[in-house]
């Protein structure tokens, strides 16, 4: 996993279910949405890259299960893919209307 990959203000998609944890916190991320990268860093323990995004804040519902630092949970990188800006700035154009060209009478 590139660290690159994942730098605030990238925008990722979400490659991965995470219904798993449906009931234990507020929102969770859709598989196949666009999302940007608000925040990083490395989980103190397995080393695994985490991140966090600006469109979704995800805490939990049970006090049990209330994550250490401020309480937002971080997500795992590796059920993202980053996207290439380049590419969809191409896709951009192509679903974009053009003007119809005006008909010689």
């Amino acid at each position: 996993m590139n660290w690159a990959d994942f730098q605030p203000g990238r925008r990722v998609v979400c490659i991965s279910h995470y219904e798993w944890a449906g009931t234990l916190v507020n929102a969770l991320p859709e598989i196949g949405r666009v999302y940007t990268v608000r925040a990083q860093k490395n989980h103190p323990l397995n080393g695994e890259l985490g991140i966090r995004l600006k469109e979704l804040s995800i805490f939990s519902t049970s006090p049990k299960f209330t994550p250490l630092d401020g309480g937002e949970y971080w997500l795992q990188a590796r059920n993202f893919r980053p996207l290439d800006e380049t590419r969809l700035d191409q896709f951009r154009k192509l679903l974009a209307p053009t003007p119809e060209k005006a008909v010689q009478p």
